[in-house]
């Protein structure tokens, strides 16, 4: 499991593991390359968990790894994405990045071999004139989960639920 918190000097990302599905956390512990000076928050690991994206200080970055046990390294921008985007989401074929900035927003690209570049473009079906933020895809990229502060919650920002038939 990967998750930011900030350790006194901003937020780094930390890494918490157990040897099956019903034991309990070990206790978590920081990512050396992802943590410093810059700000990293809101970590996403890909389906097979080789890959990490990364909030690094208002743009998206990711790291890959050979293994599963392997370490990540310090994370890499993606060149050509637009700056004050945040909490990336991808689905399972890493070919759809999820991300807010002032709505939600997705980018898209052809192949995992290249960059996204194209800047996220507003998914109109789910923004309204109210904030969206703190964007989650599943990886089969058929369910959007977002918080907005929008009427007719119960009040402040609540969990909404998107879906489509196919991606």
């Amino acid at each position: 499991m990967f998750f930011d918190q900030d350790d006194g000097s901003g937020k780094c990302v930390h890494r918490a593991t157990r040897d099956s599905v019903t034991a309990t956390w070990n206790t978590p512990t920081p990512v050396a390359s992802m943590c410093g000076t810059t700000k990293m928050a809101c970590p996403w690991v890909s389906a097979d968990g080789l890959t990490l994206y990364v909030d690094d200080a208002a743009t998206i970055g990711f790291a890959s790894r050979a293994t599963r046990s392997g370490d990540f390294p310090a994370p890499r921008t993606y060149v050509g994405l637009f700056t004050g985007i945040s909490c990336p989401s991808v689905i399972g074929d890493a070919l759809e990045l999820y991300v807010d900035e002032a709505d939600l927003e997705v980018d898209t690209r052809a192949s995992t071999t290249v960059d996204f570049t194209a800047g996220p473009s507003a998914i109109a079906t789910v923004n309204s004139a109210s904030t969206e933020t703190d964007v989650s895809v599943t990886f089969d990229g058929l369910d959007l989960y977002f918080s907005s502060d929008r009427p007719g919650g119960a009040g402040g920002f609540d969990v909404y639920h998107s879906t489509r038939a196919c991606n």
